[in-house]
């Protein structure tokens, strides 16, 4: 597989000279963050017709909307709005600054102080008590319309729903880890609980760590030093053990999945089925070298199909479950290395591989989603550059790839609700960062954000691009020059 590594040569590294657009790099300024272009961020509405940002007017954080159809901007929100309505709620509570929120409508948004959860809603101006979860636990998980949450204490699980709270597991600690992330976090795992869709089950791995070695973590800072021992699997020594457990709220049950395989095997990628009745998960072998798309019935725990397989003389990666199409839930996205390259494959629930979506000596690197009518998905990827990422989509019956965003450099994207206006905040290295709304033909009809070159005031020479290749490894180079370079002359570099 192809590797392509970065990385950035500074030369000529001077004390700043006071004098204005004669400034000179400091070690200081290219190893810190001051030189950063600034930011502002923007988010859609769930209408797709709509975006959102909060703006200071007047010295106080307002949420104003956008409406891109009519240009309309609207104030909707502040936080002295916020406030007054939980003054009339009579809840002893005073927000100091604008929450974190996300839109459950265009004019609702929904946001948590000490793990109780509001709605606010800019047309009445009211507040509305949506739930609560506990916050003296670890590890919280949310479902996001019912607002059950589980969260770990002392080791175990607890679940909270609008009627109880509940502890659903009683051997934790002392080697026992529930609802954590397995695998010292390989293969895309970075949580260990898993709420189904409609928030009625939820799956949660339980690590069995008793026979892994204890290894101490030295602390030098204090006198004298002190440790700590963490369970970490040397090589040659024994691993943990993993299993699935899934527990059903509305029946008060456990059961654990019955995966066969030796006590060292990979259980990753869990991924509900739609209709919230079957588990999958990619199984990968100790030796990382075979891989199993596997599907669970979670009323017995029993396994129902191996999908396909996948197996590679070095190793195999799954770092994405399947992601399924709303409008045929029999069919999936699947995201694999299989060829050398991280590429889409469309399968159906029987294993049958439909089609390859995309395929060549590039990766995609992300799935944004599917347009309305599920006929294509949207990726970025590198496809044009690998020192670029841009916008693409592909057709899911004919493999057609329509290449978005136009200008060459880095685009980072966040798409509509109906595939059909993307947020661009692009960058290269003559743009230090545009914010931009494109259509689907990567047309820019506005421009939400520029933000200033932080290096306007600076003298800087050339900038080369260039790579180093050694066998099938391409290193990629950025040199910075300094003004005036002379190519007799040796210059200090970091």
């Amino acid at each position: 597989m192809k590797r392509i590594l970065i990385s950035i040569l500074v030369l000529g590294l001077f004390a700043q000279d006071s004098v204005a657009q004669n400034k000179m790099l400091s070690v200081a300024d290219v190893a810190g963050y001051d030189l950063y272009p600034t930011r502002k961020s923007f988010t859609w509405l769930p209408s797709g017709t709509k975006i959102s940002s909060v703006e200071k007017i007047e010295g106080e954080d307002y949420v104003v909307t956008q409406d891109l159809a009519s240009g309309i901007n609207d104030t909707l929100i502040s936080l002295d709005d916020i406030n007054n309505s939980l003054d009339d709620l009579h809840m002893d509570i005073s927000l100091k600054r604008f929450p974190r929120f996300k839109w459950i409508d265009d004019y609702v948004i929904q946001f948590s102080n000490k793990g109780t959860f509001y709605n606010y809603n800019s047309l009445t101006k009211n507040v509305l008590l949506a739930g609560a979860i506990n916050t003296v636990g670890e590890h919280t998980e949310i479902h996001a319309s019912t607002l059950n949450s589980s969260y770990i204490k002392d080791n175990n699980i607890i679940i909270k729903t609008n009627e109880l709270e509940r502890k659903i597991t009683y051997d934790g600690g002392n080697g026992i880890v529930y609802g954590q992330a397995v695998h010292r976090f390989e293969f895309g795992i970075s949580k260990g609980m898993f709420w189904s869709p409609e928030g009625n089950k939820m799956a949660y791995y339980r690590k069995d760590e008793r026979s892994v070695t204890d290894y101490p973590i030295y602390d030098l800072s204090t006198v004298p030093a002190t440790h700590r021992d963490i369970k970490y699997p040397t090589a040659g020594d024994s691993s943990h053990t993993v299993k699935i457990g899934i527990y059903n709220i509305e029946e008060s049950t456990i059961l654990y999945l019955d995966v066969d395989g030796s006590y060292d095997q990979f259980l990753t990628n869990i991924t509900w089925a739609p209709d919230g009745e079957s588990i999958y998960l990619a199984w990968v072998n100790r030796e990382q070298n075979h891989m199993k798309l596997q599907r669970y019935d979670v009323s017995n725990g029993q396994l129902s199909k191996v999908l396909f397989e996948e197996k590679n003389d070095r190793y195999v990666e799954p770092e994405h479950g399947p992601m399924f199409l709303k409008t045929d839930e029999t069919k999936f996205v699947w995201f694999s290395e299989k060829d050398g390259y991280n590429h889409l494959y469309l399968y159906n629930t029987k294993g049958k591989l439909i089609n390859q979506l995309t395929s060549g000596k590039w990766i995609v690197t992300e799935i944004l989603g599917f347009d309305e009518t599920e006929e294509n998905i949207f990726f970025m990827g590198t496809k044009d550059s690998p020192l670029e990422r841009h916008l693409y989509k592909v057709n899911l019956k004919t493999q057609a790839i329509k290449k978005i965003t136009k200008n060459a450099g880095t685009h980072s994207i966040s798409m509509n609700a109906t595939a059909t206006k993307f947020i661009d905040v692009f960058s290269s290295t003559k743009t230090p960062r545009d914010t931009r709304i494109i259509d689907n033909y990567g047309d820019i009809s506005q421009v939400l954000h520029k933000a200033d070159n932080p290096l306007e005031e600076y003298a800087i020479g050339e900038i080369k691009i260039e790579p180093l290749v050694k066998g099938n490894t391409v290193f990629y180079q950025r040199i910075v020059y300094p003004p005036n370079f002379d190519a007799n002359k040796k210059y200090p570099a970091i």
